[in-house]
């Protein structure tokens, strides 16, 4: 049987990967095979080839393709002429995996983060948010198959929860009687094009008869560059986001609060996950407040944080 070329690449609004199912209904992104049945990955110029060896233990080959903001699945079957187109399904039927555990777990809270901010101050753009997971997927997949490397998809992840802190801020302060009057920031086409996202220079503005609250995400402020920062009628809030293990972060943390109570008047910090209760009260001595926030208790989150940021606009 010939060699089966899978060539992966794209950008923006086109991107194309690749998922084999060898058993059961789970499809496998192409690249955890490396060193079984893939055996080489070529990258060149943006785009990433897979050589497969094709065998009996090929059922099926999916080509997960995004353009222009909708999905397509191609079916393939592996022949000893080449590959056999043989049908097409939609990514909702279709269960897919990186392959690799630690790159699952990243990519599904990637997700779910990604869902509630574009959710809050996008709308609704759910086709390029399901193919911005396999994407992700794919990337992290290669990434971890070649390199055993996590870092990428960290990153990314941390990005995600800032986005994700973005919107629960929005919300809240709606919350407090404001609505939206400004929006800068390319974060919304990066989201429709299925991207990772960038978030410097992103700035909301809402307002609210005499009063504005500007929301600014990681702002320079002299040598500061707080993730999230917040200004109300002069007086100002820095929302620090924190993802991963605490061992991860903790030193930094305090070290941030310490610089930033110089500077701001209320400085909280948030994460995904709830913090053993040593922890949270070893934090409160340098946080005006810790809370556990993720989409799974964002409307107790967004009260909290509405309520506070009422009180301090009446002060």
């Amino acid at each position: 049987m010939n060699t089966v070329v899978l060539r992966e690449g794209g950008i923006r609004s086109f991107k194309k990967r690749y998922f084999v199912e060898t058993s059961g209904d789970v499809a496998t992104h192409v690249s955890s095979l490396h060193g079984g049945l893939v055996k080489s990955i070529i990258f060149d110029k943006g785009s990433v080839e897979y050589y497969l060896e094709p065998v009996a233990g090929v059922l099926l080959i999916y080509e997960v393709v995004f353009s222009g903001g909708v999905t397509d699945v191609v079916i393939y079957e592996v022949t000893s002429a080449g590959l056999k187109q043989v049908g097409r399904t939609s990514l909702s039927r279709l269960r897919i995996t990186s392959g690799f555990a630690a790159v699952d777990r990243l990519v599904r809270d990637a997700f779910a983060y990604r869902c509630t901010w574009t959710s809050v101050l996008c709308g609704s753009v759910s086709d390029s948010v399901d193919y911005y997971a396999v994407d992700m997927l794919a990337r992290g997949a290669v990434n971890y198959a070649l390199y055993r490397r996590l870092k990428e998809q960290v990153l990314e992840l941390s990005r995600e929860y800032i986005g994700f802190a973005l919107a629960l801020l929005v919300n809240s302060v709606r919350r407090a009687g404001f609505n939206r009057v400004y929006t800068q920031g390319d974060f919304c086409s990066r989201a429709l094009q299925a991207e990772p996202v960038s978030w410097m220079s992103t700035r909301v503005v809402l307002g609210s008869m005499d009063k504005t609250v500007e929301i600014e995400v990681e702002k320079r402020i002299g040598a500061l560059n707080p993730d999230v920062y917040v200004k109300i009628n002069g007086r100002s809030v820095i929302v620090e986001c924190k993802t991963g293990p605490p061992k991860a972060w903790l030193s930094k943390a305090i070290k941030q609060a310490k610089l930033y109570r110089k500077h701001t008047d209320l400085v909280f910090l948030i994460t995904p996950r709830p913090l053993p209760k040593d922890l949270e009260n070893n934090l409160t001595q340098y946080y005006s407040m810790v809370l556990y926030c993720s989409p799974d208790n964002m409307e107790k989150c967004s009260e909290m944080l509405a309520e506070t940021i009422l009180h301090f606009i009446q002060r």
